[in-house]
């Protein structure tokens, strides 16, 4: 105060003008001088007081001494804010959410990506974001998690003013593991060529983590499951689900000639993928034979050529031996003798 020492301030007033233009806070050396309050003059009463309403404000003041000498107007331009900011999250790939289901599963190199944004149109800036997984707090906008299972994840921002935002909360099931493919069964498990044989197979995906974060797998994605049969490796089969259960089905059909490769008897193959891409194979599930060859049945008893009385018994041996074609003279597995 440009008062003298000697008189004293007799009072000092001041007086706020809300909603005043951004421009008058945001270049408050020229902007902020020339800016015109309005309104009725307040005495300061020696203790502070609030700006409040969320906008530029233009404070005005000055004193006046006990000789009534009038200090020139003093200008201060301040922006009010009381709101924390927003905090947005987004998940990369891979992720993978369920219908109905408030759980968000992802691998762990999946990556979390949080942005904060202050509130508009005054914003004093974001100062911190942070977030906890499963209790442990960390400062920071990207991250992973791990290991398998559920984590608890909460995550909020805080701005200069500190301005806290509501911590913002999500479970998300970490699941890194691949399905379970099991029980293959072919039926039936021999054919001619141009026979249809249906390939079954058992495709589950397990549980994820231990203890309290054990959380369900993503699960089986159905358009994966396939087989291959090494008779045709390059012709694959679709299995389908059956109905509610974890069985898959398809129908391979023997389109080639004669057995020419050698062994007839060809394996199975099965992959699928979970909702992440989680990818198991198994080979050799099952076998497959392909028989084209009729049995081979020699009777060695009676013999040929020699005599035998009227009425006389004897035993009849003939034994039958079934084997596949494999060409060049090879023998392979068969369908079998069919007792009847």
């Amino acid at each position: 105060s440009n008062v003298e020492e000697d008189s004293g301030v007799k009072l000092t007033q001041y007086r706020i003008t809300k909603q005043l233009t951004d421009d008058a806070c945001r270049d408050p050396v020229t902007n902020c001088y020339f800016a015109v309050g309005e309104g009725d003059w307040n005495d300061y009463e020696d203790t502070p007081f609030v700006v409040d309403e969320e906008s530029c404000h233009l404070i005005e003041f000055f004193s006046t001494d006990n000789v009534d000498k009038v200090e020139s107007t003093l200008k201060k331009c301040v922006f009010v804010e009381d709101m924390p900011p927003v905090t947005t999250k987004e998940i990369g790939e891979r992720k993978y959410i369920k219908d109905g289901i408030d759980i968000t599963w992802v691998k762990s190199d999946t990556p979390f990506t949080l942005t904060a944004i202050d509130h508009e149109t005054h914003p004093s800036g974001v100062q911190f974001t942070y977030y906890t997984d499963n209790g442990v707090q960390t400062t920071g906008t990207a991250f992973t998690l791990s290991p398998e299972g559920m984590h608890d994840v909460f995550y909020w921002s805080v701005d200069n003013l500190n301005n806290v935002e509501d911590k913002k909360f999500e479970q998300d099931c970490v699941d890194d593991t691949a399905p379970v493919i099991e029980n293959a069964v072919v039926d039936p498990f021999a054919v001619q060529t141009g026979g249809t044989v249906e390939i079954c197979v058992d495709v589950t995906d397990l549980e994820v983590g231990v203890d309290q974060t054990v959380c369900d797998g993503s699960g089986v994605n159905d358009d994966t499951v396939r087989a291959s049969v090494h008779a045709s490796p390059d012709n694959w089969v679709d299995l389908t689900r059956v109905g509610d259960t974890n069985q898959f089905c398809g129908e391979w059909i023997h389109y080639t000639g004669r057995c020419r490769i050698s062994p007839c008897d060809y394996t199975v193959d099965v992959e699928a993928e979970d909702n992440l891409g989680n990818y198991n194979r198994v080979n050799d599930m099952a076998e497959i034979i392909i028989d084209n060859t009729e049995p081979h049945v020699t009777v060695l008893n009676p013999h040929a050529g020699n005599w035998y009385a009227d009425q006389m018994t004897f035993a009849v041996y003939a034994p039958a031996m079934d084997y596949g074609d494999c060409g060049w003279f090879k023998k392979c597995d068969a369908a079998g003798i069919k007792d009847e």
